[in-house]
């Protein structure tokens, strides 16, 4: 298990777009990490880390590369404020 920092994501309006899509309808956010990755995800769940409804404890689909269309459930730490957080993959 590897530890990533992201450094670059998406505003709290899009990650509530993403909460509330459907399968059929997927609306996917984006995420950068220091070592260079963009990672695409579904969001499928958000609780507050505390009061100031920036700071998030998430649950995401995140999409494998390759040939195939794969995702694995990933919990993370984000804060839409500062567009930061902390993901073990």
């Amino acid at each position: 298990m590897s530890r990533e920092v992201i450094t670059g994501g998406p505003n709290n309006m899009s990650l509530m777009m993403s909460l509330f899509s459907t399968e059929e309808q997927p609306y996917f956010v984006f995420f950068s990490t220091t070592s260079g990755e963009t990672l695409k995800m579904q969001i499928r769940g958000l609780v507050q880390e505390d009061g100031s409804g920036e700071s998030w404890n998430v649950t995401a689909a995140m999409e494998l590369p390759g040939p195939l269309i794969l995702r694995t459930e990933v919990k993370f730490y984000y804060s839409a404020k500062f567009r930061r957080g902390t993901l073990n993959i």
